[in-house]
């Protein structure tokens, strides 16, 4: 299982730090001690992406650092909303018929 990374590119994501909630209160700009280490809650991503070293698990391929337009509709990395596996949409078909996939 992997943590998802913010895109950078929804509007969430491009905001600045509101300074009053309880994540930035506790970060360093804002006075804190950064214990939590957590984003602004007014910045939470709505369309996190995977990671680039994430792998398929039934064929081991990697995503690699392409981006999502570039890489072929059978390269692309879905994530299983039932086991939390991570496959490409072949890969998916041939093991896991029975769960239901998310990008």
């Amino acid at each position: 299982m992997y943590v998802e990374i913010r895109c950078k590119q929804c509007e969430p994501c491009c905001r600045d730090d509101c300074s009053e909630c309880v994540h930035c209160k506790d970060m360093p700009k804002f006075g804190g001690v950064g214990k939590m280490k957590q984003c602004c809650l007014t910045k939470q991503c709505i369309a996190p992406i995977l990671p680039s070293t994430a792998s398929c698990q039934v064929c081991l391929k990697k995503k690699g650092s392409r981006k999502l337009s570039q890489l072929k509709p059978e390269e692309i990395l879905y994530e299983c909303e039932r086991c939390m596996e991570i496959h490409h949409l072949p890969c998916f078909h041939v093991k896991f018929y029975f769960c239901i996939f998310v990008i």
